[in-house]
């Protein structure tokens, strides 16, 4: 929570409507008294949960985040659909044991992502089937469709995007560069 750290244990009010805790002010020092209404939908982790003991209980540590879900097209901020299909630079580039290919789809439809070498082999496909539209990322390990590690040197990958008819849409490719 922005405004300041926790101090002391969160603990529910007695009707289980808000969520109550003792904060420090991260300018001033004051202590405060701060308290999250609670609804369905509004309590959510956003990191991971730690187990501890304490005078022998067991309990969990999570970081809590308490915002209202958007409930308009206007509320979501910060996630942009994409304009058009776009195959992006892999990341990093240029790797050695794995990479993350992204890419975006602006409708849904089949898309397959393949990777050939310089003399145009299929070197495996690493993802193929129906997607929605937006954003996606897919790992290549840089193994071939045998699962042998494939050579050091430099490979093309390939987003082809198919229409729900069956019609070819688009294609686009990138170079990356795997060293071993």
């Amino acid at each position: 929570l922005e405004s300041g750290g926790v101090l002391g244990f969160p603990s529910f009010s007695p009707d289980d409507s808000e969520l109550i805790y003792e904060r420090e002010a991260a300018d001033s020092g004051a202590l405060s008294l701060a308290r999250i209404p609670l609804s369905e939908g509004r309590l959510e982790t956003s990191g991971p949960t730690q187990s501890f003991r304490l005078n022998s209980e067991s309990a969990r540590w999570f970081v809590i985040q308490a915002e209202d879900p958007p409930t308009d097209v206007d509320d979501i901020q910060g996630v942009p659909l994409p304009g058009a299909m776009a195959l992006e630079q892999n990341y990093p580039n240029p790797f050695n044991s794995s990479t993350v290919l992204p890419y975006n789809l602006v409708d849904s439809g089949s898309a397959s992502l393949t990777v050939y070498d310089l003399t145009g082999r299929r070197v495996t496909k690493i993802a193929s089937g129906y997607k929605q539209a937006g954003m996606h990322t897919v790992a290549w390990d840089g193994l071939d469709q045998e699962g042998r590690y494939a050579a050091s040197g430099l490979y093309l990958y390939e987003l082809t995007v198919t229409a729900d008819d069956g019609t070819r849409k688009t294609s686009q490719a990138r170079k990356m560069v795997l060293l071993r």
